[in-house]
């Protein structure tokens, strides 16, 4: 059973009753350390006294790299402070209370199961908005700043989409292979299988503005930036000739980051909350 279809079996039930039991015995935000007794893998997981916990008649757990599910003791048989000195990668505060750290980036909450990929696309561009926002450099130097920027953000939104259908759950091979970096693929392959526009809530402009950001990321990664008519052909951006130098400007990037993040949270409530 995938670990999101887990989650509508469960009952909510307030952390006190679980607290009566074994996280009683446990000091007030005391970290623990978590292996997982599948893959053997370690994390970092902080219970917290108002969180509601998931579970169906025994308190359960959820690895956040294999999905292995089982009762809390199995998973923290070796609770010690020397723990929260581990370096991990990864650190999140889940919308369900509880704190988790591990090695890598995409995981399941050990509580309510919710896969941390929006976590990750909404703290990403947070980041460049306060990068672009600290930078007082020079004209050429900002505008090197802004493409890389740039290039982040289609990186960002990649591993963000690519992760998030697959934690969907889906059985289609074509999951796989989703790249979102194509944008009208990603589009037309996201309807195909989930019945989703990728698109919804934005209107035609506002689509076709993200789509010429990662085309004019396309060009920055490719052509130094110089205009070809693979670009006009597939932008219909008419206002730069070919063999011209194309540009971006701070606004921009900030604005694209506001259009990603509103359809990679409406992608991710409809195919894997």
């Amino acid at each position: 059973m995938k670990s999101f279809e887990r989650k509508s079996l469960f009952k909510k039930v307030e952390a006190k009753t679980y607290f009566s039991s074994y996280m009683s015995q446990l000091p007030k935000n005391f970290k623990l350390k978590g292996v997982c007794p599948n893959c053997s893998q370690i994390f970092i997981f902080t219970p917290l006294e108002k969180v509601v916990y998931y579970f169906d008649q025994d308190p359960r757990c959820n690895c956040p790299y294999c999905g292995h599910f089982n009762e809390y003791p199995s998973f923290f048989k070796e609770n010690n402070q020397n723990s929260i000195y581990i370096e991990f990668d990864t650190e999140i505060k889940c919308g369900c209370g509880v704190t988790y750290a591990l090695y890598g980036v995409g995981a399941y909450c050990p509580n309510c199961v919710v896969f941390n990929s929006r976590h990750l696309l909404t703290k990403g561009l947070e980041r460049v908005r306060s990068k672009l926002n600290m930078s007082t450099f020079s004209k050429e130097d900002e505008q090197e700043l802004i493409i890389n920027c740039l290039s982040n953000i289609v990186s960002l939104f990649d591993g963000f989409g690519r992760t998030t259908v697959k934690a969907s759950g889906g059985s289609d091979d074509t999951i796989n292979k989703i790249s979102f970096q194509n944008l009208v693929g990603a589009r037309n392959n996201i309807k195909r299988v989930f019945d989703y526009d990728l698109a919804s809530g934005l209107n035609d402009n506002e689509w076709n503005f993200i789509c010429t950001c990662f085309q004019k990321r396309h060009l920055f990664q490719h052509t130094l930036g110089v205009v070809d008519k693979k670009y006009i052909d597939i932008t219909k951006d008419y206002s730069i000739p070919v063999g011209r130098k194309i540009k971006i400007t701070k606004d921009e990037i900030f604005k694209l980051t506001y259009f990603l993040e509103k359809i990679g949270l409406k992608l991710f409530a409809n195919i894997a909350s």
